[in-house]
Order: structure tokens, then C-alpha cells, then sequence
């Protein structure tokens, strides 16, 4: 029976009692296919289980050196009566609760980013050690480090959502080729295209964001974006604009499972329908700015996706390629 079938409890729960279990010992078969069958219910709790385990691996190497310091109590050892799951420094329920009280220590103290990723075609959500929960993107992958004086995010490529945890004595900074955004506690949105545009959304709260000299009109300094705010940097300059609601869920529609186009040329919906399948789709310069006003929904397969478009744009015409890509041009094109 899985540890969690008892209860309803968080999924970080449930990978903590995992973890405990297979640092315990072996699993019988019959715990081999509850733990399958529990992996299999969510894409996201493999890499949940793998932190868990390098947690644990972490406290190992740590929890003598807190004793010593008398930050955290041993428990007395005990010569088992027979052989048992449970590591024998902690209880599967006290392993839980030191996920939680020594995985922030774990973490600041490494000295090492810890790499989050969301593949291509899905989308991954993440809560960092201090409560903050990071919501990814497809093919995004961002670097995670904690101090006592900051918390750190690098995004090189991609997009994410963040929900960050108000601390003002530890800002709050996520770096990108284009710049970085600074706050202590809000919501807010970055998307980051190929090092050549930088595009941040606030939900909630405010944030500041200082671009890099990349851009061409780059501010003197940081600029102060509110909820409802978009900045958007890249080679011809920074431009701010409030958002009306509808916009604004726009923009955020990804985290729904659904790619939004108003007004978009076909050449940059195609560029990024190409990032989140991973798959190139080509259009030709007669097609590339025919305009795209529609929603697709992303848990649909590419090949649905682009039958969507035929539907949605009557004057063009899509062909598959055999590399699974796809090409798109005008039908009155020979």
C-alpha cells in the first residue's frame, strides 16, 4: 500500500515517505508497483523524488555537524528488532518535517544552483525551500540559488511564473541574458526569447527590472513595474505598457494549457509553437505576416494543432515533413 493511500496529503509529503522508504531498504515488488503506479499519476513526481533523495543524501552529510553546533537534536539510535524501511536517523513522518526545516539549510549552504527543467511539449511546477512556487514553461529550464542575503534565479531561455514568498531581508533577483528582475514578494511572469527579447508581467505587486545594454534604449536605471504592467526589452529598446485584463490573462494563458494569438504574424506564433512541441515549423516570407487570431490548446499534439491552423487561417496551407517538422505557405503559392 502506498505510505499515502491512508491519507490526503501534498505531494511533497508523499515523496518525502518515498524517499524514506527506498533509503531504508529494498522495496518488496508489491511496494515496487505502488511506487510506479504513484510516479505515473503526475509527470511532475519523479523529479520531486529525485530532490527528496538528494535531500536526504544532504542531511546525511549535515545533521552531525548541526548536532555538534546544537541546532538540531539526534535521536537515540536504536538496534532495529528486525529489518525495516525506516532510515535508521528518522522516521518517514520526521523526515517530512526535516525536508522542510533542514532543506533550506541544505540548500543555502551547498553553494551549488539546483536545476529545475520542464521539457518540451509539457509544463512543470516547482516550490522552492523558502515557499516560493515557480511554475515553468515548456523547454525552460532555470538554476536556483539561496543564500541568507538573496535568493537567485537564472533563466537563460524560456519562461516562468513565479509566486515568490515575501522576505525583505532576502530579495528575490531572476537573471536573464536581457536583464534581471528584482523584488521581495509578488507575482510576476518572465519570458526570456533566445537572448534577443526580455519580456516580464506582473500579477501582483511590483517589481524592478534593469536591462541590460543589449538593448538599444536601455532605461538609466531600474524600471518600476506594477501589477498589471509589461515590460518588454529588446534590440530597438524598453517599452512599458499596462495591460487590460483580458491581456493580461493572455499572457498568462500557458499556465492553463492554452497558447493565445491576437494579431500575431504567422512567423512569430509559428517560432513559438516550434519552442514549446520542439519541432521546426518553416513559413515562407509570403505567409510569415498573415495575421493569427485564435487559441490553441497545448495538450494537443503538433499534427492537431497545425489541422487547428488550416481551420483558423483557410488562406494557408500546411505540409508535413518527414523529420516531424512542418512547412507553412499561402495556398496561392506554387
Amino acid at each position: 500500500m502506498s505510505p499515502a493511500d491512508k491519507f490526503s496529503i501534498p505531494a511533497e509529503d508523499e515523496a518525502s515517505l518515498w524517499a524514506a522508504r527506498l533509503d531504508g531498504g529494498e522495496l518488496s515488488e508489491s511496494d515496487r508497483a505502488d511506487l510506479e503506479g504513484w510516479l505515473a499519476g503526475d509527470p511532475g513526481r519523479r523529479e520531486l523524488l529525485d530532490n527528496f533523495r538528494r535531500l536526504s543524501a544532504g542531511l546525511d552529510r549535515l545533521l552531525p555537524a548541526l548536532a555538534a553546533q546544537g541546532r538540531v537534536e539526534m535521536p537515540a539510535q536504536r538496534a532495529p528488532a528486525r529489518p525495516s524501511w525506516r532510515p535508521s536517523w528518522i522516521t518517514a513522518g520526521a523526515f517530512a518535517v526535516a525536508a522542510v526545516v533542514a532543506g533550506t539549510v541544505w540548500i543555502e549552504w551547498s553553494g551549488r544552483p539546483e536545476r529545475m527543467t520542464a521539457p518540451v511539449a509539457q509544463r512543470r511546477s516547482f516550490t522552492l525551500s523558502d515557499g516560493t512556487r515557480v511554475e515553468l514553461n515548456a523547454n525552460t529550464s532555470i538554476s536556483v540559488k539561496s543564500s541568507r542575503g538573496e535568493r537567485r534565479v537564472g533563466l537563460a531561455d524560456g519562461e516562468a511564473y513565479f509566486e515568490v514568498t515575501k522576505d525583505r531581508s532576502r530579495p528575490f533577483i531572476v537573471e536573464t541574458p536581457m536583464g534581471s528582475v528584482r523584488v521581495t514578494g509578488t507575482q510576476f511572469n518572465v519570458r526570456e526569447l533566445g537572448k534577443s527579447e526580455l519580456v516580464v508581467t506582473v500579477v501582483e505587486g511590483s517589481v524592478q527590472v534593469r536591462s541590460d545594454d543589449s538593448a538599444a534604449a536601455h532605461a538609466a536605471g531600474p524600471v518600476a513595474l506594477g501589477a498589471g504592467d509589461r515590460l518588454v526589452a529588446d534590440e530597438t529598446g524598453v517599452t512599458v505598457t499596462a495591460l487590460p485584463k483580458a491581456s493580461l490573462d493572455d499572457a498568462l494563458a500557458w499556465r492553463d494549457g492554452w497558447i493565445v494569438f491576437r494579431g500575431t504574424p504567422l512567423s512569430k506564433a509559428l517560432a513559438e509553437l516550434t519552442r514549446y512541441y520542439g519541432r521546426t515549423i518553416a513559413v515562407t516570407d509570403s505567409a510569415a505576416g498573415v495575421k493569427l487570431n485564435t487559441r490553441f490548446h497545448l495538450e494537443d499534439d503538433l499534427d492537431g494543432v497545425l489541422a487547428s491552423l488550416e481551420v483558423s487561417l483557410p488562406e494557408v496551407r500546411v505540409e508535413r515533413e518527414a523529420d516531424g517538422g512542418a512547412k507553412v505557405s499561402l495556398r496561392a503559392e506554387r
